[in-house]
């Protein structure tokens, strides 16, 4: 570190401490990228306007873990935690019980890449990954779920379904009748509105038919 000079300005020690930041977190990035290499995960650095923190993710196929260091609580750590799969609407699938405590490590920066990347393998990587393996089978149900009811909802309707009819399995019509048809994976649920009542008595003969 720089010697602080007495009579040092605000300016000028803003301006030191901020290389100082900076110079710490080349060395953290410096770090991580050597742990990447050992666990032959590929980086991804997330840019970031704040000089007090270093962010970056790392992914191995789907697998994806997150890097961060910084801050008052991790200025001489870093965390190591990890991202899960999103269901093709995108949606996240929480892989924690109710209650349970996020899964995540932290190492010191003291340490060098090897005993980083010894504490992810031995602490981190495996309970993530039987989290990760909960969440890519709920996610893969998720979207099967999602598929099925927009096939039933496109046989309905009898033409491409838009993007927000897909993802909320919902069709509204109009014309000389109004309503809309909701689905699942199993049934569907109709509901129309200010019908004729021609129309209403063809609606029910063909309802009374299906007894």
């Amino acid at each position: 570190m720089e010697t602080v000079k007495s009579e040092e300005t605000y300016e000028e020690r803003v301006a030191r401490e901020r290389r100082e930041e900076e110079e710490r977190n080349e060395k953290t990035r410096t770090l991580i990228l050597a742990v990447c290499k050992i666990l032959k995960f590929t980086p991804v650095e997330k840019k970031d306007d704040s000089w007090h923190y270093v962010y970056m993710d790392a992914k191995k196929g789907e697998e994806s873990i997150h890097f961060s260091s910084g801050g008052y609580q991790m200025k001489d750590r870093i965390r190591i935690s990890g991202s899960f799969p999103r269901t093709e609407k995108g949606e996240s699938v929480d892989p924690y019980r109710y209650g349970e405590k996020r899964h995540e490590i932290t190492v010191s920066l003291a340490k060098t890449p090897q005993q980083i990347a010894r504490d992810i393998e031995r602490r981190f990587l495996p309970r993530y990954r039987e989290l990760f393996g909960g969440v890519v089978e709920r996610v893969n149900k998720s979207n099967q779920y999602a598929r099925t009811c927009a096939k039933n909802l496109e046989a309905i309707k009898g033409k491409p379904l838009t993007e927000y009819e897909m993802k909320e399995r919902t069709w509204r019509f109009s014309g000389s009748v109004l309503g809309e048809v909701w689905v699942d994976n199993e049934s569907a649920r109709v509901e129309l509105h200010s019908v004729p009542i021609e129309t209403a008595k063809k609606i029910m003969a063909i309802v009374k038919s299906c007894d």
